[in-house]
């Protein structure tokens, strides 16, 4: 047991620093920053699933007029919280945080840990 504490410690330690170190911004600012590991805090305007159940959470405008997604890989959504929590965000302010990556010309950040997704 002690052993599993001295290898969580430091990885948990880390995913603190790089939380607590990344920018937080809007998401119409995230374009500027691709590549970038950072937070990015606005209001959720669309929940959405495809027919693989990938979820996308839309900012600044709903599909396609979206500035900004957090795009969740379908073997992912579970592990975040399922299909009724990533519903519930639907209006809500949140800051997600993660790796800004440019897809079809938008941002993103893909999210795959529950970590990356705070409320508020």
């Amino acid at each position: 047991m002690d052993t599993v504490k001295l290898v969580l410690l430091p990885i948990l330690l880390v995913a603190t620093m790089v939380c607590c170190w990344a920018e937080t911004m809007q998401p119409e600012e995230a374009k500027n920053h691709i590549g970038e590991n950072a937070s990015v805090h606005g209001k959720i305007e669309q929940v959405s699933f495809s027919k693989k159940v990938h979820a996308f959470l839309n900012f600044g405008g709903k599909y396609p007029e979206h500035v900004f997604t957090g795009f969740i890989p379908a073997q992912s959504v579970g592990d975040v919280g399922g299909e009724r929590f990533l519903k519930s965000l639907a209006g809500s302010p949140i800051t997600i945080t993660g790796r800004i990556e440019l897809y079809k010309g938008r941002p993103e950040i893909v999210i795959s840990s529950p970590t990356q997704i705070v409320r508020g």
